[in-house]
């Protein structure tokens, strides 16, 4: 009897999750041809959100390019790279760049950044600056 009660609920909560009002979000620019503006739009709305009550979110700094700022790696936005995919790699590289991570591996949260791409005919390859 329990058992069936607890199959029930997780089936009724699959089902509630299913049609969740909220559809997520679009991933219509992270398909092939990628709208790499609205990519890149998201990206900064992402860094600007990353502050706290203790540290203000970063500034965005379009001077910064790969031969004058630091970044860890790029995220290539590929046709084998693309849609929830693209989307989770971007959104994890800006968050890696939280205060308290930067604070660790750093010494401080970074103060600049920007959203850097380099085309390559068709795929861009995406840098996080600061």
């Amino acid at each position: 009897m329990r058992k069936t009660v607890l199959v029930i609920l997780m089936v009724l909560g699959l089902l509630l999750s299913a049609c969740s009002s909220d559809p997520g979000p679009d991933l219509s620019a992270y398909k092939l041809p990628f709208d790499i503006e609205v990519i890149r739009a998201d990206m900064i709305g992402w860094a600007k959100e990353l502050g706290d009550e203790d540290t203000p979110a970063p500034e965005l700094d379009e001077t910064l390019t790969t031969w004058n700022a630091s970044y860890e790696k790029s995220v290539p936005a590929s046709e084998s790279l693309q849609g929830q995919d693209l989307y989770d790699a971007l959104k994890n590289m800006v968050l890696y760049h939280s205060p308290d991570r930067m604070t660790e591996t750093r010494g401080g949260p970074i103060e600049r950044f920007n959203i850097f791409v380099i085309e390559n005919n068709g795929t861009y390859n995406i840098y996080f600056l600061y």
